[in-house]
């Protein structure tokens, strides 16, 4: 038997150290969202139909706010919007709030785009405010106005132009399209849960004591916002409210009074998952964190303006949860999201006209 050397005991000391680093390492992940760099950038691509109400389109942009979200704070970003041939209010909403995010957190990002081909969608997000944030001048149109964001900051200093403004453009468009068979009675109700809704809504989404970091997010927003959307399409009014709090089910479940109101909940409905529970509670009850009168009756006031109208339509998203209430049929509903869903969106659509119908699915 050959005499071992001192070398063949450092190459077996070598090779015992590769084989526990071996075992020892992480096995790589493929990253599905990642999208490669090409000549210095990065391209994501927006899905061809903008909407949150059905699986496909939810699942489509689900992807590109994680794409956004992998992509590097230092590399360029291109947004494909070329192939978008369907858009719907509360998608296009949820697609500014995170793109505000990405700009006003990576200031000096360099971002491209590429319009639609379609022109009717091209005009419609550039009265939205799309282009606009994204570094064109916006022009104002008649009968339109743009998505505009309130920080809570804004809130306490009362500083609301923006806010008023979407209030007035929904007063405006109720008044001018209204139906005939409304009294003046009715009509004040719905004036002041639209302002109601607006100026409460806000109250649930974020806490000093709660934090919540979205995958779908690369930076928090440094400022507490709330996005407001409002758009008047054939004969309908839609007006949607978002932001990237902790959500009704996450905020619900910290309060004390959670198990007594969830078991009062649960006797009415049943099937249900718990988000959807929490989200029937904070409409039931109108109180998802604050037990203060006046504060957080935004959501029951909501529904009492869909209620008014004989054909409107409400719809909250939050966590893995989708509430859906018809003022035509009186009865509600839920859906099972696949993904947890940053933040909170409540979208409400009445139609204005004979002829229009609350539905956007």
């Amino acid at each position: 038997m050959r005499k071992r050397k001192r070398s063949d005991w450092t190459s077996e000391s070598i090779s015992h150290r590769r084989a526990a680093f071996c075992c020892n390492r992480p096995a790589y992940k493929h990253n599905p969202y990642f999208t490669p760099s090409i000549l210095g950038r990065h391209t994501v691509v927006i899905p061809d139909k903008l909407n949150l109400f059905n699986r496909r389109g939810r699942e489509s942009l689900y992807i590109f706010l994680r794409q956004l979200a992998e992509i590097p704070a230092s590399c360029k970003v291109f947004i494909d919007f070329s192939n978008v041939s369907e858009v719907k209010v509360s998608a296009v909403l949820v697609l500014f709030a995170h793109l505000e995010i990405m700009l006003q957190g990576q200031e000096s990002r360099r971002v491209f785009w590429k319009k639609p081909s379609d022109g009717l969608i091209d005009s419609g997000l550039s009265e939205l405010g799309i282009w606009a944030l994204l570094g064109e001048s916006y022009t104002p149109v008649d009968g339109a106005i743009r998505i505009c964001s309130v920080s809570s900051e804004e809130n306490q200093s009362n500083e609301r132009k923006s806010l008023r403004d979407a209030i007035m453009y929904a007063k405006d468009s109720i008044a001018f399209h209204q139906d005939s068979n409304l009294t003046e009675d009715v009509d004040d109700v719905v004036f002041a849960a639209i302002s109601e809704s607006f100026t409460n809504v806000w109250q649930h989404a974020y806490a000093e004591d709660l934090g919540r970091k979205y995958r779908t997010l690369n930076d928090m927003p440094s400022v507490k916002k709330w996005w407001i959307a409002l758009r008047h399409i054939n004969g309908q009014l839609f007006m949607a409210v978002y932001d990237v709090g902790v959500g009704i089910p996450f905020s619900t479940r910290k309060k004390e009074w959670y198990t007594s109101l969830k078991q009062d909940v649960l006797e009415m409905i049943g099937g249900v998952s718990a988000d959807n529970q929490d989200i029937v509670t904070a409409l039931e009850y109108g109180n998802s964190r604050y037990n203060v009168q006046g504060r957080g009756n935004g959501l029951p006031a909501m529904k009492k303006f869909v209620e008014i109208n004989p054909d409107g339509v409400l719809r909250i998203m939050s966590g893995k949860g989708m509430y859906i209430y018809r003022s035509q049929t009186n009865k509600e509903s839920s859906d099972d999201l696949e993904f947890s869903f940053p933040g909170t969106l409540v979208q409400w659509n009445v139609a204005l006209t004979a002829g229009g119908k609350s539905d956007e699915n």
